[in-house]
């Protein structure tokens, strides 16, 4: 979708202009539907951009096209359901090089290439999902968590893409918080907690949820110790 379109959609719909700032900071579904085409297309070209995409998001969303693990593009392929076979190096090469300025943007200085934004970040997390929930729940940004992640309990928007944990991967969010906790807030531990709070997740007031979190943080009293 591109900013025009965005802009008269936020405009004319009700349910829509209600997000506010969020409508331009995270994904969309009109974005979501175009990445999901690619992952169930029926040309290979389209499997390969998206398994490139995937591998790009659990990368931690920069990799270089001299380092990529083409037996790990080729398991992504796989795991979607498309028909097994080895994806030459050049192939996803080119592919990268397809999708800049679309999808991604190549940092000529350090030759890595990144998602392009946030929203299509959001749209490859959501899609593959329902692929490899696990595998996605590990590499969730801050960001992501706080934007789009939402628990069972919550009250759904349909204009409002979100993903929801099911309770039997809440072990699994909890050891990504935790791991963002080590990694990007190990000097200042309690402003992450006061950000967790205001979340949504914090908000909906599950209470399982927030056991097997408080259970995770307590299992390592010193962050290095994971």
């Amino acid at each position: 979708m591109g900013y025009p379109k965005a802009c008269f959609m936020f405009a004319s719909n009700k349910r829509v202009f209600q997000q506010g700032l969020r409508f331009f900071t995270h994904t969309n579904n009109s974005l979501i539907d175009e990445i999901i085409a690619l992952r169930d297309g029926v040309h290979i070209q389209d499997n390969v951009t998206y398994a490139t995409l995937v591998y790009l998001l659990l990368c931690g969303s920069s990799i270089s096209i001299t380092e990529i693990d083409v037996q790990r593009l080729t398991a992504i392929l796989k795991s979607c359901g498309n028909i097994e076979r080895f994806i030459p190096t050049h192939l996803t090469v080119q592919s990268m090089r397809n999708m800049e300025g679309k999808y991604v943007t190549n940092d000529s200085n350090v030759l890595k290439y990144r998602f392009k934004h946030q929203m299509i970040y959001e749209a490859v997390a959501i899609s593959y999902f329902d692929v490899d929930p696990s595998s996605v729940i590990s590499v969730l940004d801050y960001r992501c968590i706080s934007g789009i992640i939402r628990l069972p309990n919550f009250s759904l928007n349909e204009e409002e893409p979100i993903l929801i944990i099911p309770q039997d991967m809440y072990s699994n969010l909890a050891k990504r918080l935790f791991k963002i906790l080590q990694t990007e807030y190990k000097t200042s531990p309690f402003d992450f907690v006061q950000l967790l709070c205001k979340t949504k997740i914090f908000l909906q007031d599950d209470t399982s949820f927030v056991q097997i979190l408080l259970k995770e943080f307590d299992a390592c009293k010193e962050f290095g110790d994971k």
